[in-house]
């Protein structure tokens, strides 16, 4: 399969990394860096010409016959039945099974060219779709050494205030119920800031080696690690880094190269735990799905990986998947998918790149993926971030302050912040994290309405989105406080359970000088414990919250009183407001439900 990176500022300019590359790597980059200059004068005939004779472009160029992270003779099939046809094709090898059903690696047993190969399976009876093992490159870089100041970590994270976090959080911090799949290069799970914050399989019990829920992995309690390289020793054509972990998928997802560490802590590093970071969802689950690894000329993901990732979310309840890792080129595997994902209700959020570049990246530029541009701290498109009309929305993505692996690379020591117990923190830069800031807030409102749809969720992504001081960023940079105003006003879709088979307001327009109070009430379809109740202004500020505890009986009509002051006891200016309304049963099953109260006088 393709290589597919991980998105995060180029690592090519960053002097680091130079001292880490051999003879071949360098050359890579001279490469890159050139065409990066071709691209952007214009350059007359007799100078190419002039360039051709004056440098031997040999050393740069030693095969064009196949493109840039390919694995060559690598191929990744869909069948459309049985594959006893393929099978018995002599110049063919079946190498593993993919885990995604009708979709296995094979290679070639002979020499020819990518293109060659393609066009030979694609004429098999039985072959539906052909895509080359592709290499995709992660999205994020380090930035470069900041000083330690003696103000809390919170202060480091300026993107907070600038997605108006606080007034969202004044309405939830997430709901455990909500899980967020980070297809990345794993999860430091022992990170005391991502601890309590890592989905747990209900159905699986740890270390039996047994498959407890039958999904077909073993002992996959918080995610699978879907790395191996172990049948490509030298396909892929990387330069390993020691310490790296390549080699037999299995049960632990752990991170060693810091970046899918950090798109967690974004999305729900613990908040008021008195260390590190706040997360944007705090409360929501990560399920940790590792596709990716480290070389000395970054992180990459392979499609393979990305397929049997996406494949797990969607077959063990994720409701979001992040995604920052891309490729230019359009895999109609990884499309596929993608596309099943969505169908069965998971909100798909991808970093755009940053190439600064229009051209499309996928799986970003796919029309049912949620693309995301970086921003910097003046609301303005970082430079590295990809752009144009395929790009649905805009967050900060510039020196992100956030978990890393305490497992990680040697050359990232200058630029991390331990807190004493091996904790790690370091700031990062790129779509990489823009995008789980987006997947962040998505899994916020989702935690109020759990029903909606991904394209509700875009929807409401880009209503209530920002302008930006760029333009070609999408709808504009995401506001988190401004999407849980809008879901006051939003119809709600509740929960399966259907605890709740009303709820009013009575009287309502509340005229304060003709009745001193309003009753709240709420016809129920089951017994229940426990009834919560908020009040907010328009603008989604919570100016009332109560709770109640006392059992009920089926189809029992309780009322609520309410005076039309806010929890300080002042007197509400008229105007609209909205009752969100939630109960509990004794089994702990839950509904919510709202409405709208006006005050006239």
């Amino acid at each position: 399969m393709a290589e597919i990176r991980v998105f995060s500022t180029a690592r090519l300019l960053n002097p680091y990394n130079f001292e880490r590359l051999g003879a071949t790597q360098t050359l890579r980059l001279i490469e890159s860096i050139f065409c990066a200059v071709l691209k952007s004068i214009k350059i007359s005939a007799v100078f190419l010409l002039l360039l051709f004779i004056l440098f031997d472009f040999t050393l740069l160029f030693a095969d064009d016959s196949i493109p840039p992270n390919i694995v060559p003779g690598v191929f990744l099939v869909k069948y459309k039945g049985q594959r006893d046809e393929l099978k018995r094709f002599s110049v063919l090898s079946t190498v593993k099974n993919t885990q995604v059903g009708d979709v296995y690696k094979v290679r070639l047993n002979q020499a020819m060219s990518s293109e060659e190969g393609k066009r030979l399976l694609l004429n098999q009876p039985d072959v539906a779709i052909v895509e080359p093992l592709r290499l995709i490159r992660v999205c994020g870089t380090y930035n470069q050494p900041l000083s330690v100041p003696n103000d809390t970590y919170l202060n480091r994270q300026w993107y907070v205030n600038a997605i108006d976090l606080p007034a969202a959080w004044d309405v939830t911090r997430g709901s455990s119920n909500v899980v967020v799949a980070v297809i990345d290069t794993g999860v430091d799970y022992n990170h005391v800031d991502l601890q309590g914050s890592m989905w747990l399989n209900p159905g699986e019990s740890p270390g039996d080696g047994v498959d407890n829920d039958g999904n077909g992995y073993k002992d996959d309690v918080m995610g699978w690690d879907f790395v191996d390289l172990s049948n490509d020793p030298e396909g892929l054509g990387i330069v390993r880094v020691q310490g790296e972990d390549y080699d037999v998928q299995d049960a632990d997802p752990m991170d060693r190269i810091a970046h899918g560490t950090h798109i967690a802590g974004i999305i729900a590093a613990q908040t008021d735990n008195a260390v590190g970071v706040a997360g944007i969802a705090p409360d929501v689950r990560i399920m940790a799905l590792r596709a990716g690894f480290d070389t000395l000329d970054g992180g990459f993901l392979t499609s393979e990986s990305i397929i049997n990732s996406l494949a797990y979310a969607r077959r063990n309840g994720a409701n979001v998947i992040n995604m920052s890792f891309g490729d230019t080129v359009d895999d109609k595997l990884i499309y596929e998918q993608l596309q099943l994902a969505y169908q069965a209700g998971i909100v798909l959020v991808a970093a755009a790149g940053n190439e600064t570049t229009d051209v499309r990246s996928y799986p970003a530029a796919y029309p049912f993926v949620i693309s995301v541009a970086a921003l910097d701290s003046n609301n303005r498109r970082a430079g590295f971030s990809n752009y144009g009309t395929w790009v649905d929305i805009a967050a900060p993505g510039q020196t992100i302050f956030s978990t890393v692996s305490s497992i990680h690379e040697s050359n990232l020591n200058n630029r991390i912040v331990n807190d004493g117990a091996n904790n790690l923190y370091a700031p990062m830069s790129g779509t990489s994290m823009a995008s789980p800031v987006v997947a962040g807030v998505a899994a916020l409102f989702l935690s109020q309405n759990p029903q909606l749809s991904p394209e509700e969720v875009e929807y409401i992504l880009k209503q209530t989105a920002d302008p930006c001081n760029s333009a070609d960023v999408g709808a504009g940079r995401v506001n988190a406080r401004k999407v849980m105003s809008y879901l006051l006003t939003y119809p709600l879709s509740g929960t399966a359970n259907k605890l709740i088979k009303k709820l009013y307001v009575a009287p309502n327009p509340f005229d304060k000088s003709a009745v001193d109070q309003v009753k709240i009430k709420v016809l129920i379809n089951s017994d229940i414990n426990e009834i919560w109740y908020d009040i907010y202004s328009v603008s989604g500020e919570k100016v009332v919250s109560g709770y109640k505890y006392y059992p009920l009986i089926d189809s029992y009509i309780t009322a609520i009183s309410w005076d039309g002051s806010d929890n300080q006891g002042e007197r509400l200016p008229i105007g609209v407001y909205y009752l969100l309304l939630k109960v509990k049963d004794s089994k702990g099953q839950s509904d919510a439900a709202k409405t709208k109260i006006v005050i006239t006088h």
